[in-house]
């Protein structure tokens, strides 16, 4: 990961040697493998909050990379790819699709569908963002590898909660 103060390269989380120490070792003893898929700034007006999502949890940092250890967050299954649709993080599976708030990390909606896999997490080829966010993903109907559905994920408001459809 990139240390975002002077874009040098880090050991993510950071070696700390305070009371986090303790916290991180739990963290990665208790899962078997931590593989990063993305880092998301959570506190966009202060630019010092961080979400960083491996393929089995979430862990909010500061800005210096130091965890909170109040907030991993577990995931419902093995994520194998995350995309960024605020104020939503997207966690996909060849299984479902699970939508959590970013600034909690509370689970807003899980989309069962077999055979699903995000093809565009809405990041344009530069890296950068696009005006409107924008999340695709394939469905395998059927389990038929010629008949497929692409989808795109937008949220909608209804009148009790936030949805993804």
């Amino acid at each position: 990961m990139l240390d975002l103060s002077d874009l040098s390269l880090v050991t993510t989380p950071p070696q700390t040697e305070d009371k986090d120490q303790g916290f991180l070792k739990r963290l990665f003893k208790s899962t078997t493998s931590l593989k990063p898929l993305g880092i998301f700034a959570v506190d966009l007006e202060m630019g010092d909050k961080f979400l960083l999502c491996y393929d089995g949890c979430g862990l909010y940092t500061d800005k210096n990379g130091n965890p909170d250890p109040d907030t991993k967050i577990k995931w419902e299954a093995i994520a194998e790819r995350v995309a960024l649709h605020s104020p939503y993080v997207l966690l996909f599976n060849s299984d479902f699709i699970e939508a959590r708030e970013i600034q909690s990390g509370k689970l807003v909606q899980k989309i069962e569908e077999n055979g699903i896999r995000c093809l565009w997490d809405g990041r344009e080829a530069d890296g950068s963002q696009p005006q409107q966010a924008r999340v695709h993903a394939v469905d395998v109907k059927d389990g038929n590898r010629t008949r497929h559905e692409i989808i795109e994920i937008v949220p909608v408001t209804d009148s009790e909660s936030a949805k993804l459809v």
